[in-house]
């Protein structure tokens, strides 16, 4: 079509291409608003031209402008995506993670067969105590025994682990 419009067509293609628009009103339709589009163009590089054409330009100026800008978004939601994920992987890790030495702990006490725990871990101290109930269920499955444990650590108050017990307690 921009070929036909520069006249750089030859004589057959031009006889095609205007038979054509004869015979396809949907192409005659395509290269009168073509027509149109360059008709206006020119206009407005001469500083004349069609008023219709002016004014849905300005019209459609005044609408662009109109459109209230959005607040760029994609930052906020990228770094609320990010906090997501740190939440829940925090979430995880408070509920449903066993430290790696209890787990090595029920491994040996698995393979060992042994009924009770190595001295290290059966003391009063505070993270030996959570390990060893955390211990005793992965590794033996004695709730009874791991229960009462639980509940001694859900009853303390100063413990680091009391929240986790009392959640534990309820689960089991």
């Amino acid at each position: 079509m921009e070929a036909y419009f520069n006249g750089e067509l030859a004589e057959s293609q031009k006889e095609a291409f205007e038979q054509r628009i004869q015979t396809d009103p949907g192409f005659r339709e395509e290269v009168l608003i073509q027509a149109k589009i360059r008709e206006g163009l020119r206009g407005l590089a001469a500083g004349s031209g069609d008023p219709e054409i002016k004014e849905e330009i300005a019209a459609a100026g005044r609408r662009y402008n109109a459109t209230p800008a959005r607040p760029a978004l994609r930052p906020f939601s990228l770094a609320a995506s990010v906090l997501i994920v740190l939440c829940l992987g925090w979430v995880y890790r408070v509920q449903y993670y066993i430290p790696e030495d209890a787990r090595a702990t029920a491994k040996m006490m698995q393979s060992t067969k042994t009924r009770s725990l190595p001295p290290a871990l059966d003391n009063t101290n505070s993270r030996a105590e959570w390990e060893k109930a955390l211990a005793i269920i992965a590794g033996q499955g004695k709730k009874s025994e791991a229960k009462k444990i639980l509940k001694r650590i859900a009853a303390d108050s100063s413990h680091p682990q009391q929240e986790n017990a009392k959640r534990l307690l309820e689960k089991l």
